[in-house]
């Protein structure tokens, strides 16, 4: 197939039809390549960042397992205290009631 020349008057309307040098094809690969390598670095930079913000979520949920835990030690020992306390009011209970039967007995 022939080319088309272009006038100066007529602007191109394919991209095949428009007149490059070899610099001005390596000055845009080029700019191409320098993008891309800014947007692997920016990439790498948000990369860092989030790595370094789930290592930080990591170590606060760690504490907060911790944290957990001692509650539950603390809640265990006092549900021991409540178990006995409430063991020894049934026994006191048991007592005044004994102690009630036996002072109507003695009365009659």
């Amino acid at each position: 197939m022939r080319k088309k020349t272009v006038t100066q008057n007529e602007i191109p309307s394919r991209a095949e039809d428009v007149p490059v040098t070899q610099k001005m094809l390596y000055l845009v690969r080029d700019e191409l390549k320098s993008d891309i390598r800014a947007t692997n670095s920016n990439l790498e930079s948000l990369e860092h960042k989030m790595d370094a913000r789930f290592d930080k979520m990591t170590s606060e949920i760690h504490r907060l397992a911790i944290l957990v835990e001692e509650q539950n030690a603390k809640n265990n020992i006092v549900l021991d205290g409540l178990s006995s306390l409430f063991h020894r009011q049934d026994r006191v209970e048991n007592q005044v009631t004994e102690f009630g039967k036996t002072l109507t007995s003695l009365k009659r």
